[in-house]
């Protein structure tokens, strides 16, 4: 900057301001930018690591090191992702180890990984679990152009077909069985007595989690190992929109997941169809239209845990159909869990439509999680009041600490202030 402006060199105090801020921020400078999200400017900063007096040799290495863990994650190649990698390599060539394959194996981009190949090819050897892992990841998002270029690098390795499956690239799952080395009948059958690589029933598996149906169809046409129940089962989690819940968003669905049970039913490629589960998962997502046609084409479905799922979701419209269709109503834990979550309308539906004997844990549940409405309700209709054993300051601290005041106010009108009491149960 002095030497850019001389006039600025006349002011002392602007000279050690400057000074100062430029020791501070070269001691994570690379780092703190790239996890600032501010790419653009890189390779300004790293000019001024370069020329900083005020790092040490190791410690400028250091940083060279640290930035190339994070560059695959933090920049594009638009950005300059693979010139900043080439420059941080020149300045230290051990930056290159095999946590910079593995962080470039989390997003492969072909450019990448060939340079970091041409670097330092042994390391893609000894470390084999990254060339595993940048295969699983780039069938997985469907980059055919990395899968070819690791089968080409890597001939003699045995391929899962289940990652393209589950990603719903059919064609690169065609690719890899016409190319890998699996596709002779001897292979095939010694990994099938051997190894649990290959084309296993995880392949379908994982195309049905996702609803890829012509995945499913493809690989049903032209595979023997068919899927488990665990592909009906687990397209249950998905919504007709393909859109997940985040409870199973490592299920990583697509749409028309239906379709694909009705697939796999008509066509009996399971083994032994669905669990019990796979209705209770259902209503847990709030799936109704799987609900109504495993009532219709499988009966042996478990309707009571599935309407405690539904009630614990805050699912009434799946709560109603299950109590007009289903066999057994609920368990006792059903409204519990429902006033534990605050959804009154399921409390009032089930205590309209069941006489059991309802836990006073709802009470307590509710009012711990700020349901006041709830608890109100469960007190003056079904005269609920907290337990002995739950009569502590818990629910009063619990609804402070997650700034419910109105918990505490209810708790302190009803039971007093245990700041200012001790209990003698």
């Amino acid at each position: 900057v002095c030497r850019r402006w001389p006039s600025v060199e006349a002011l002392p105090h602007a000279v050690e301001l400057i000074r100062t801020f430029t020791e501070d921020i070269s001691k994570r400078a690379l780092t703190n930018l790239l996890e600032r999200g501010e790419p653009s400017l890189f390779f300004q900063v790293l000019q001024a690591v370069d020329e900083s007096k005020n790092l040490a040799h190791h410690e400028k290495l250091r940083q060279y090191r640290l930035a190339m863990y994070l560059i695959p994650s933090k920049m594009t190649l638009k950005q300059g992702k693979l010139e900043a990698m080439k420059e941080l390599y020149r300045r230290y060539r051990n930056s290159v180890d095999d946590r910079t394959i593995q962080a470039a194996s989390e997003t492969p981009e072909l450019p990448v990984l060939k340079w970091l190949h041409s670097c330092q090819p042994k390391m893609f050897k000894i470390f084999s679990w990254c060339e595993e892992k940048i295969f699983e990841c780039a069938s997985m998002e469907g980059r055919a152009e990395v899968v070819r270029w690791l089968v080409k690098l890597f001939p003699d390795a045995v391929r899962s077909l289940e990652f393209a499956a589950a990603g719903g690239h059919t064609d690169l799952t065609k690719w890899l069985m016409k190319h890998t080395k699996w596709a002779t009948d001897s292979l095939e059958k010694w990994l099938h007595e051997n190894r649990s690589e290959g084309c296993t029933t995880n392949a379908m598996n994982s195309a049905a989690n996702r609803g890829h149906l012509d995945v499913v169809k493809w690989l049903h046409a032209n595979r023997t190992e068919g899927c488990t129940s665990q592909a009906m089962e687990a397209s249950f989690f998905c919504t007709g929109k393909g859109i997940l819940s985040k409870e199973t968003v490592d299920e990583a669905a697509s749409h028309g997941c239906l379709e694909v049970v009705k697939f796999l039913h008509e066509h009996r490629v399971f083994e032994k169809g669905c669990t019990k589960s796979a209705m209770t998962k259902a209503a847990h997502h709030n799936h109704l239209d799987v609900i109504k046609w495993l009532r219709t084409n499988r009966r042996k479905t478990n309707t009571v845990q599935a309407m405690d799922a539904a009630a614990t979701r805050g699912h009434l419209q799946v709560v109603k159909w299950l109590h007009e269709n289903g066999q057994g109503g609920c368990t006792a834990s059903a409204l519990s869990l429902a006033a534990d979550g605050g959804y009154l309308k399921i409390v009032k539906f089930l205590a309209a439509n069941y006489s059991l004997d309802w836990s006073e844990k709802a009470i307590a549940y509710a009012q711990s999680h700020g349901h006041t409405e709830t608890a109100n309700w469960l007190h003056f209709h079904l005269g609920m009041k907290l337990l002995p054993f739950l009569r502590n300051p818990t629910v009063f601290y619990t609804g402070d600490g997650n700034k419910h005041p109105e918990v505490v106010q209810w708790y302190k009108d009803h039971y007093g202030n245990p700041r200012k009491r001790r209990f003698s149960d």
